[in-house]
């Protein structure tokens, strides 16, 4: 997968995930900058910053998966780049509502991620 189409995923999953109103910036990044201290493979990492309303989200380089090929469930290199990248965007959806008190907002992203799925699913199905 490209860079170009990484962030051509993001932006499509970043309106259906109801995040439009968010400076996202996704890019491919080596394990060496991904790898927590446990030193196991690692998908992606997301930073989201609520005041900002900024995201960077980076996903395992392609060449790295290789590597793991036993974990993976599909074996597809582009569909898990993809399952990464919309996990980390759920992340800003849902992360930085733990930063704010009530349930609502966490009851909102929780809404976007449901109606995402469900536009999907009919999409799917006719």
């Amino acid at each position: 997968m490209t860079t170009r189409k990484l962030r051509s995923l993001c932006r499509m999953w970043q309106k259906l995930l109801g995040l439009d109103f968010w400076t996202i910036n996704a890019r491919f990044a080596s394990q060496a900058e991904l790898a927590d201290t446990e030193g196991e493979f690692c998908f992606g990492r997301c930073a989201p910053d609520l005041d900002r309303m900024h995201a960077e989200i980076r996903v395992f380089r392609e060449r790295d998966m290789s590597k793991i090929q036993q974990i993976i469930e599909c074996g597809d290199v582009e569909a898990e780049t993809e399952l990464a990248l919309i996990h980390e965007l759920l992340h800003v959806c849902l992360d930085p509502t733990l930063r704010i008190n009530g349930d609502g907002n966490h009851e909102l992203g929780l809404d976007r991620a449901a109606r995402a799925l469900k536009e999907l699913h009919d999409a799917a199905n006719g």
